[in-house]
C-alpha cells in the first residue's frame, strides 16, 4: 500500500491497461456513483453555410499554432513570504487509485524532490477504507502535509478533517470543494482549467479537419459542475465558430463507464450523421467508444479524438491510425502548480485563483516529432523547455 520516494518509472499504464485497470477500479468503487444518465437530446447548432469558410480558416490557424511546442510559461506569481524549502520533510502524497493516476504522483515526487523534499506514495486501491488508512498513516508518521490525487471530499469527509485536526496541510489535487468544509489546512486544485483548454482546442480540430461539417459526439464526465463545464465550453467553441457542425452530449458519471459502450451505441443509432467522438480522456474512454463504433459500422467514418495528460498509448493510437488527434496537456505542469498551492497554504499565504495551462495538439503529422516514452510523459518533454521549474524555485525561494 505504501511505497518510498523512489519514482514510479517503469509502473506507467499505458492506454489500454489503463482503462481496464479504471473501468475495474471503479466498477468496485460504488460511492463513486452519481444518479442520473448521460443526455440522449443532441444540441445541433444552426446550419447556415454563410462564413464557414472563415469559420474553418480561423481553426485551422488555431490548429496549426497548437501543433508546435507552446511557447514557454512565465509565471505572474506573487513570491512566498518566507523560504519553503522542503529539505528534511515528507509530504504524503494519496491517489485515489495508483493505476489510475501513477503519472501524475511520479510527477508531483519530481517535483518536490526539486524542492528538497521527500514523498510517501500511499495507494488508495479506490477503497474508503484504505484511503482512510492512508490518511491516518500521514497523521502517524507525522507527515510535514499531503496531496491527494482525485479523492472527493465527500468520500471520506472525516479523514480529510482529521489531517486537519492533525494540523496537516493538504492539497486535493483533481478535485472540486463539493461539500468541503474550508479551513486553513485544506485547498483544492481542479484538473478543469487544463482538460478545458484542452477540449476547446479539441473542438478547434474538429471544425478545421471536417471543414466547418462536425457532427460532435462529447464523451465527457457529470462527476462534478467544473468537470460538466469542460463540455459546455466545448460545445460553445463549436456553436460560436462552426455554423455547419452539431453538438451531441454523451457525458456520464465516471463510475459508469461500464455502460458507456450502450449509451455511445444509442446515440450512434439515434444520430447517424455522427462523425466525430471527441473524449475528455482518450485513455479513459477510447476502447468502450471503438467498440461501440465498431459494433455500428462506422470505424471508417467517425474519427476519434480528445485530451490526454502523459499516458504514451493514446498517442501511439495517433501512431498507428486509431486515434486521428491527442490534445495534451502536462502532468510536470500540473503538478508544479499544486506543489505551489501546497506550499502557499503551508505558509499561510491567499492561493492564486488561477494557474497557467498549456495544450499540444498531436495528430500524424507532428507525432513523429515525440519520444513515447513513460519518462517523456511524465516530464515536459513533449512540450518543450521547462522554465517554469527555475520560476517556482525562485518563487520559493529554494537554491
Amino acid at each position: 500500500m505504501t511505497s518510498s520516494n523512489t519514482p514510479l518509472t517503469g509502473r506507467i499504464t499505458t492506454f489500454r491497461g489503463l482503462k481496464i485497470a479504471v473501468a475495474a477500479v471503479l466498477a468496485t468503487t460504488t460511492v463513486l456513483a452519481f444518479a442520473g444518465c448521460a443526455s440522449t437530446t443532441p444540441t445541433a447548432k444552426g446550419t447556415s453555410t454563410g462564413g464557414a469558410s472563415a469559420q474553418v480558416s480561423a481553426a485551422q490557424k488555431a490548429v496549426d499554432q497548437l501543433k508546435a511546442k507552446p511557447a514557454s510559461v512565465v509565471l505572474s506569481l506573487s513570491p512566498l513570504t518566507k523560504s519553503a524549502s522542503l529539505h528534511g520533510k515528507t509530504i504524503f502524497l494519496i491517489p485515489l487509485a495508483d493505476q489510475i493516476f501513477n503519472v501524475n504522483v511520479s510527477s508531483m515526487q519530481s517535483a518536490v524532490k526539486a524542492a528538497g523534499g521527500q514523498t510517501q506514495v500511499c495507494d488508495g486501491q479506490a477503497n474508503p477504507s484504505t484511503i482512510d488508512s492512508c490518511f491516518k498513516q500521514a497523521i502517524t508518521a507525522g507527515a510535514y502535509g499531503a496531496i491527494t490525487f482525485g479523492i472527493p471530499y465527500q468520500m471520506v469527509p472525516n479523514s480529510y478533517a482529521a489531517l486537519a485536526a492533525a494540523k496537516i496541510p493538504t492539497v486535493a489535487s483533481f478535485q472540486d470543494p463539493q461539500g468541503a468544509s474550508t479551513n486553513k489546512y485544506l485547498a483544492f486544485q481542479p484538473s478543469s482549467p487544463f482538460l478545458t483548454t484542452a477540449l476547446k482546442a479539441s473542438a478547434e480540430y474538429a471544425i478545421a479537419a471536417s471543414k466547418g461539417k462536425a457532427n460532435v459526439l462529447y464523451i465527457g464526465s457529470t462527476d462534478s459542475a467544473t468537470i460538466e463545464a469542460v463540455g459546455t465550453a466545448t460545445h460553445d467553441v463549436i456553436s460560436a465558430n462552426c455554423s455547419g457542425c452539431t453538438f451531441t452530449d454523451a457525458s456520464i458519471p465516471t463510475a459508469q463507464i461500464s455502460s458507456l459502450g450502450s449509451v455511445v451505441s444509442a446515440k450512434l443509432l439515434s444520430n447517424p450523421s455522427l462523425n466525430w467522438s471527441l473524449e475528455l480522456s482518450v485513455a479513459l474512454f477510447a476502447d468502450p467508444v471503438a467498440a461501440a463504433i465498431q459494433s455500428a459500422g462506422k470505424t471508417s467514418s467517425i474519427s476519434v479524438g480528445g485530451a490526454e495528460s502523459g499516458a504514451v498509448g493514446p498517442l501511439q493510437g495517433v501512431q498507428s491510425g486509431t486515434v486521428k488527434f491527442v490534445t495534451i496537456f502536462s502532468p510536470d505542469l500540473v503538478s508544479w502548480n499544486a506543489l505551489d498551492t501546497f506550499l502557499r497554504l503551508a505558509n499561510g499565504q491567499s492561493i492564486p485563483s488561477k494557474y497557467p495551462s498549456v495544450a499540444r495538439i498531436v495528430d500524424k503529422s507532428n507525432v513523429g516529432d515525440l519520444t513515447l516514452t513513460d519518462a517523456a510523459g511524465v516530464g515536459y518533454d513533449w512540450f518543450g523547455n521547462p522554465t517554469f521549474h527555475a520560476q517556482y524555485l525562485k518563487l520559493w525561494g529554494v537554491n
